[in-house]
């Protein structure tokens, strides 16, 4: 199964993709371009990553908080969301929102990403947990995303609501995968 994960960001987006049992990251810059700009931008770069990369079965992407009060990042991310659901939908790549508690529970502690020297140390601690190769911060998220639906369709890890809800979600895009 060819699977491509996505943690959505305005200035920089992460990617996670499984092709044929190759793993690969990478990450999506909007540096240098302003407002609007960046969603263009996001969406130009995305879709030549899934055209480069060929058909994905199904994407695994971060469920942002609609109602978090006040916070132009949690916006922003959404903006980033939405640019990424058109891109996948045009694709017609099936597509499961992984809440946010459900991968940061795969994470380390309460690692922080405020600086520079901080990303580098949850990307290092990922890398050393999981036995993966990661390229930047981001694309490590993207990684703790696939990885949470990984362990939730594949090994149906005790359920909370939540991973009942992934879990449904998953089987049905792969049951829908199998009819004519």
């Amino acid at each position: 199964m060819n699977v491509i994960s996505i943690d959505p960001g305005i200035a920089c987006t992460g990617l996670f993709t499984v092709i044929d049992d190759q793993r690969r990251s990478r990450s999506i810059s909007t540096d240098g371009l302003d407002g609007d700009e960046r969603l263009v931008g996001l969406w130009a770069q995305l879709n030549l990553v899934l055209a480069d990369c060929g058909r994905f079965d199904i994407a695994f992407i971060e469920d942002y908080l609609y109602h978090s009060p006040g916070s132009l990042s949690a916006r922003k991310s959404a903006e980033a969301g939405g640019v990424i659901r058109l891109a996948l939908a045009q694709m017609k790549i099936p597509l499961v929102a992984v809440p946010i508690q459900t991968w940061k529970a795969l994470t380390i502690g309460d690692l922080k990403k405020r600086t520079k020297a901080e990303q580098r140390a949850y990307q290092r601690a990922v890398e050393q947990m999981y036995g993966v190769t990661i390229e930047g911060p981001d694309a490590a998220d993207a990684f703790l995303i696939y990885a949470a639906a990984r362990l939730i369709y594949t090994r149906r890890m005790k359920r909370t609501a939540t991973m009942l809800r992934l879990y449904e979600e998953i089987a049905a895009v792969v049951q829908k995968k199998g009819e004519p």
